[in-house]
């Protein structure tokens, strides 16, 4: 099995955050001011996904999903709360269910428990936008993630945001995530999740329908579900976001959060 990629920051002896980003960033790949904020009251664990190691010396090939979640937990400490973005959300949902004692909760950001339409799920990206894409990242994948960014941040004011993010991108995304966000489904991960959840999406979101927030309170009523302005990069540019995730930690975590 290959080497996980990941890196410690903010207090050793306090709560852990796994912090799981979306596909195609380096793991650093956070909004400004969120690891410090963060890491002045928690532990936070910053992983990389498959092949987008940002250290020379780690040598991250791909691998199919179960070998990593196993890799994963064997380095997150019990009682963490795990945050994903998109992907990252997906995976956190996985985390959840295959070690339900080691995660106190999960917060996620615009991520679908099921990335690609079926019969049952038509919430969802079209199958076929996700093959065309993957198509076109093996062919030009330069051009494909500059493409990408552009999706990520329609809705939103100016190009800075879009700039932002192509500096975020990893060096060497990993298809296999990719194959991941195709295959992955759940949905009954999600129905019979056990522990607290906060899941966070925006209005303008080209990749997860909107119509897709009232059909998972229908599956999972206990789950807190709030909604901002902007598209599937919503967090990036809205200081507030991080505000409800710190009530969210607040509740869950025994540690004092004090808001600057």
């Amino acid at each position: 099995m290959s080497q996980l990629g990941y890196q410690w920051q903010g207090l050793d002896t306090a709560p852990c955050i796994v912090l799981l980003n979306g596909w195609g960033y380096r793991r650093l790949a956070w909004p400004v001011g969120w690891l410090q904020r963060l890491g002045r009251f928690y532990r936070l664990l910053l992983v990389d996904l498959p092949a987008s190691s940002s250290d020379s010396h780690t040598l991250c090939m791909e691998q199919d999903l179960s070998s990593w979640i196993k890799a994963l937990l064997q380095v997150i400490p019990s009682q963490s709360v795990v945050l994903g973005w998109s992907l990252g959300g997906m995976l956190a949902l996985q985390l959840a269910q295959q070690s339900p004692h080691k995660i106190a909760g999960l917060v996620l950001l615009a991520s679908n428990i099921k990335f690609v339409q079926c019969s049952e799920w038509p919430w969802a990206l079209p199958a076929a936008d996700l093959n065309h894409f993957r198509q076109a990242f093996q062919c030009a994948p330069n051009q494909t993630l500059r493409r990408f960014c552009t999706l990520q941040t329609q809705g939103e004011q100016g190009r800075s945001l879009f700039r932002l993010l192509l500096t975020q991108l990893s060096a060497k995304p990993s298809i296999a995530g990719l194959n991941w966000l195709q295959q992955l489904d759940l949905r009954l991960v999600w129905r019979d999740l056990s522990v607290p959840c906060l899941a966070l999406y925006g209005t303008g979101d080209t990749l997860i329908p909107a119509e897709v927030q009232p059909q998972l309170t229908l599956l999972q009523p206990k789950a807190r579900i709030c909604v901002f302005q902007g598209g599937h990069a919503f967090f990036w540019s809205r200081a507030h976001v991080l505000e409800q995730i710190q009530a969210f930690l607040h509740h869950i975590l025994p540690v004092h959060i004090a808001y600057d």
